[in-house]
Order: C-alpha cells, then structure tokens, then sequence
C-alpha cells in the first residue's frame, strides 16, 4: 500500500456503496486520490467527471456519460457531487483550501476576492508596523541598560554595587534580548502564513504578483537573491543576547571568584 492507495482508501469509505459504479473501482479512487493532492477542496464536479472518463474510456468505451462535463443533464452531472465531497472530507483540516474556503470554493466574484485580498494585505501591513515597534522599544530598551551600565561602572559606588549592577544589568537584557528575537521569529512565521492566504486568493484572481514576484525571488532558496527580513533581523537580539549573557556571567565571577579562591586556598 502506497501513500496514494492509502488517500484512494480514504475517499472510498466516505462514498456509499450504493453510489459506486459497478465493478472493479480501485483505479478510479486511486485517480480520485491523485486529483486530491493536486486540487484539494478546488477540487469540482468537471474535475471528477474527468477523472470517471478517464477511468471508464478503457472499461466501457460506448458509455453515454463519457462526454464533456458541460454536455451531461442535471441528473447525471449531480451524481458526481457525491465523490467531489468524498474528496474534500478526504483532504480535511490539513488543506489550505479547507481552512480558506470551508464551504468549498465559492463562485468567482472578483469585486468580494478584492475585498479580501486588500484586507489580507492590509493586515501584513499592520504587522509590519508592529514588528518596526517593537524594535524600536527593545533598542531603546537595550541603550537604556547599556547607559544605566556606564552610568554605574563610572560613576563613585562601590565595588559590590557595581558587581550586582552587572549582574542586575546583564540579567535583564539577556531578558528583553530573548523576548526580542522570540517575537522577531513570531512575527516571520505569521507573515509567511499571511502570504500564504493572499497567494492563495491571488490564485482566483486575474494577476498574481506577490505570487510572481516569489518565484522571481527563486523562492528565498537563494540567499545571493533574497534574504527574509526576519534571518536579518534576528542577529541584532542574538548579539545583545550574548553581550548581556557575558557582562551577566563577568559581574558574577568579579563578585563571588575572590571568595571562591579564598574558600579553595583555605582548604
């Protein structure tokens, strides 16, 4: 059993008996199976209707169904909506297309498919500004500890207000610098599944240009041509991170190593 016959087995048990064609039907659910994986919930009543054709030219050439799907009557044309909704559970939560369109794809209505995709959009756009926010307030955040650090280090406390300083100091950004580079990575993943939805949407469209300008982008596979936002970005908390965790791990050992050494030489 192969991947495919284990999808053709799927679809198959969602049909009721008395809805199949007479004989052998494996093949057929197995054509049923690949038109899955390749149209998922776009998957329509033509689509099936092809694939049964396919099927059926082989086993029963003179049949009168085996015609172009425009040319069935009513009555026929609806039997294969049963196999389009096999296929469609069969594909289930794991399809864009299922979670996008829940109810199946919907008639083309450009002016509605506008609306959405501007909306989409619209929200990427948003996220961009927030994303520019919070590297903002985490830079300012992180010269604020760098300037607390100088303030302490020259200014006239003593040697243990200094060490807890560091250590205070260092704690705190290894804290925001952390944070930082977690809602960075938050904010790629999101974004790529916010353009996954509007490549989606552009696929009913008359133009694709997000999806176009991707496959010019060779897809960010090539780093020599496009290099994501976020892989840049990230190396700014990384290198804060390490900073604080070192000056964290300096305050540590200027304030407790004397002791230690003490301890060690006593014994």
């Amino acid at each position: 059993m192969t991947y495919v016959d284990d999808r053709a087995e799927v679809i198959r048990s969602k049909v009721d008996a008395a809805e199949l064609p007479d004989g052998d039907v494996h093949d057929l659910f197995r054509i049923y199976a690949v038109l899955s994986f390749a149209k998922g919930m776009a998957v329509t009543a033509s689509d099936v209707h092809d694939a049964w054709s396919a099927w059926a030219s082989d086993r029963m050439p003179s049949h009168g169904a085996i015609v172009p799907f425009a040319e069935l009557d009513h009555d026929t044309a609806s039997k294969d909506e049963v196999f389009v909704r096999a296929i469609r559970d069969a594909v289930g939560g794991d399809d864009l297309d299922s979670r996008l369109f829940p109810t199946g794809l919907p008639a083309r209505d450009p002016g509605q498919l506008m609306d959405l995709f501007k909306a989409m959009l619209e929200t990427s756009e948003a996220l961009v500004s927030r994303r520019q926010s919070v590297n903002t307030f985490f830079l300012t955040a992180v010269g604020v500890l760098i300037t607390a650090l100088g303030w302490m280090l020259g200014g006239q406390a003593d040697a243990l207000a200094r060490q807890i300083g560091m250590i205070l100091v260092g704690v705190t950004g290894l804290a925001f610098s952390i944070s930082w580079h977690s809602l960075l990575v938050s904010f790629g993943q999101l974004n790529r599944g916010k353009f996954r939805v509007i490549n989606r949407l552009e696929r009913e469209l008359a133009a694709a240009p997000f999806d176009a300008e991707w496959f010019a982008l060779k897809e960010g596979r090539d780093p020599k041509v496009y290099r994501s936002f976020t892989s840049s970005e990230v190396w700014v908390p990384r290198a804060s991170g390490v900073m604080f965790a070192l000056l964290a791990v300096g305050g540590a050992l200027w304030c407790f190593a004397p002791h230690l050494l003490g301890v060690i030489a006593k014994t």
